[in-house]
């Protein structure tokens, strides 16, 4: 099929901009563009889908920073990926360590990275961690604040999200907030069943 045009892709073609986008349903190892100026919210177990959007954005030039609970050589057994930043969310004092508790210095290095770059994706994975530090408020009011912030910049921040440990009313907030992705369902399905028949 021919390729589609970045708003075809993304489902915004067929949207008028006053009502709310459409959820995008990712298949894991399909690519597809991100926009800057949003907020993608990738509804997932694992983060496959948000690693592989994240990867295609640095591929086209995206200068990527990563912000992680998985400790970074762990993470990079897991995932390949390419970031020129990767902050690590645990209380043990060090280089390149953030405070899970410290928000407003998580969003100054934030700000800091996508400043000093003229086109960025930032992955932030672990916010369900961050929730249990803090209290959701702070979280909402953090995440509304990078929402804010990605619109005046030339970047686009990925929030990877386990459906399961939220309440329905804190996902609401949350998706408020960006354009939600969710793996495709037969996607999930199959991987699901590829899992069990290797367990097996």
């Amino acid at each position: 099929s021919p390729a589609a045009s970045p708003d075809e892709a993304m489902g915004v073609a067929e949207v008028p901009s006053s009502t709310t986008y459409p959820v995008i349903r990712a298949v894991p190892g399909e690519h597809f563009p991100i926009e800057r100026g949003f907020i993608y919210l990738v509804k997932e177990k694992r983060p496959n889908i948000a690693f592989a959007v994240f990867n295609e954005a640095v591929s086209h030039g995206a200068n990527g920073m990563l912000v992680t609970r998985e400790h970074p050589n762990r993470l990079r057994q897991i995932h390949s990926f390419n970031a020129s930043k990767i902050l690590w969310l645990t209380r043990r004092v060090g280089v390149d360590h953030i405070d899970p508790t410290e928000l407003s210095l998580l969003s100054l290095e934030i700000t800091k990275f996508v400043e000093g770059s003229q086109k960025s994706v930032v992955l932030l994975e672990g916010i369900e961690y961050i929730i249990t530090q803090n209290d959701f408020e702070s979280v909402l009011r953090f995440v509304n604040h990078l929402h804010d912030f990605v619109l005046a910049h030339d970047c686009a921040v990925i929030i990877v999200i386990d459906p399961r440990v939220l309440s329905t009313r804190e996902l609401a907030l949350l998706e408020r907030s960006g354009r939600i992705v969710e793996p495709a369902e037969d996607a999930e399905v199959k991987s699901d069943k590829l899992a069990e028949e290797l367990e097996a």
